[in-house]
């Protein structure tokens, strides 16, 4: 028979989804928060360079797949190293495209990793044969061959996709240690139906003082608190509050905008800390460092020391107390 949550026990379940979180958070805990994962590279670089040439190219290049075993090894590389950017280059400009045009629909991850790569394989088959060709003939010395025009048959479909499948497969598999893993969002759609549904079941209560800053209105219930500071990693921005730290993928300029009406100063080119979080500066050399009321130490550049500085000491004048 089915049964309906109560308002109490929905708040009972938000509470311990948050309480999990924090506590996973605390086990990545780093000197500038929580960051689950510190990452020796940038996951751009990670992404787009590192695991397509270590986990494909160099494999079949040291193994010396399709150009035979009396091609040297450099060459060897060089094609596969060319070959393989080129393919993966494509998965995720699919995957990006096919994101974007179904944001209404709203797919799930794997379709978007998994057909995103066959779709743009269909689209771009010829100009990748025409790169790839080239690069025999360079790298190789196999003789171009001509792109031949599409004609759908099994035997077709069977080699299409025999040949997409292993890099296909290791494209869904990184998009998805990714985002489950590595926490780095891959191609997440904004979710407002909670937010929604709490608000319809919530109890009458006096209006707030001051509006929810609409960045954190797009986080889950369960990761919202107070503001506190955002950091800029690549294309994401990691929104810092009193309970969470999660990411989002947005510009950090596009992300300060959105913290309004909450007062703030940037502080570096990646980072932005909230008024009210500052609980002391100290300059080191011509640059300085802030230190929040939640812990975090955050770095000042040089171009910001001198405004931050004056700023700290406005604040520290504003406050009834200084603690």
């Amino acid at each position: 028979m089915p049964m309906a949550f109560d308002a109490a026990a929905r708040n009972d379940i938000i509470g311990h989804r948050a309480l999990i979180r924090r506590i996973v958070s605390v086990q990545g805990a780093s000197i500038w928060g929580t960051r689950p994962v510190r990452l020796p590279v940038s996951p751009a670089v990670l992404l787009y360079v590192l695991v397509p040439l270590v986990l494909l190219a160099l494999p079949l290049g040291l193994f010396r797949v399709a150009v035979g075993p009396g091609t040297s090894l450099v060459l060897s590389l060089y094609f596969w190293s060319a070959t393989v950017m080129v393919g993966w280059l494509a998965a995720a400009l699919g995957s990006f495209i096919l994101y974007r045009l179904c944001a209404r629909l709203r797919p799930p991850l794997w379709a978007i990793v998994l057909f995103g790569p066959l779709l743009i394989g269909l689209v771009l088959r010829e100009p990748i044969i025409e790169i790839l060709s080239l690069t025999n003939m360079l790298h190789v010395g196999l003789p171009i061959t001509p792109a031949t025009s599409i004609t759908f048959t099994w035997a077709f479909a069977q080699k299409f996709l025999l040949n997409l499948a292993p890099g296909t497969t290791t494209w869904i598999a990184t998009n998805y240690f990714f985002d489950r893993v590595l926490d780095i969002p891959r191609y997440r759609y904004p979710d407002p139906v909670a937010h929604d549904e709490l608000v319809a079941e919530a109890p009458a209560v006096a209006p707030a003082v001051s509006p929810m800053p609409l960045l954190i209105e797009r986080l889950p219930p369960a990761e919202r608190g107070e503001l506190i500071a955002l950091r800029a990693y690549d294309h994401y921005v990691r929104i810092y509050t009193d309970t969470s730290a999660p990411l989002t993928l947005a510009r950090l300029r596009d992300a300060i905008e959105m913290a309004h009406p909450i007062s703030g100063m940037q502080v570096h080119r990646s980072n932005w800390v909230a008024d009210r979080a500052v609980k002391d500066f100290r300059r080191t050399g011509h640059t300085g460092i802030l230190y929040l009321t939640n812990g975090l130490e955050v770095p000042v550049s040089r171009s910001y020391c001198r405004d931050v500085e004056q700023r700290v000491k406005a604040l520290s004048h504003t406050r009834p107390e200084n603690t």
